[in-house]
């Protein structure tokens, strides 16, 4: 007998499952542009690290405002 997940699991599944991979490839490319400039410019990678980790955790509270104003 085959079992079928509802729709609902089948979205949350779908949203975990493309979540934690783009995680993966977000920090990866991160992980990568900033090695690249610390090589070539050092004083660049940090600024480009630093900016990056300001406006990501700014835009937390930006997306949790947005998403209350329906």
């Amino acid at each position: 007998v085959i079992v079928r997940a509802s729709s609902r699991a089948d979205a949350w599944m779908a949203f975990a499952v493309t979540g934690f991979l783009g995680g993966f490839t977000t920090f990866s490319a991160l992980a990568l542009d900033t090695s690249v400039l610390l090589a070539t410019a050092p004083l660049v990678a940090l600024a480009y690290l630093g900016v990056t980790l300001v406006v990501g955790l700014l835009a937390v509270p930006l997306g949790a405002f947005l998403a209350d104003r329906r």
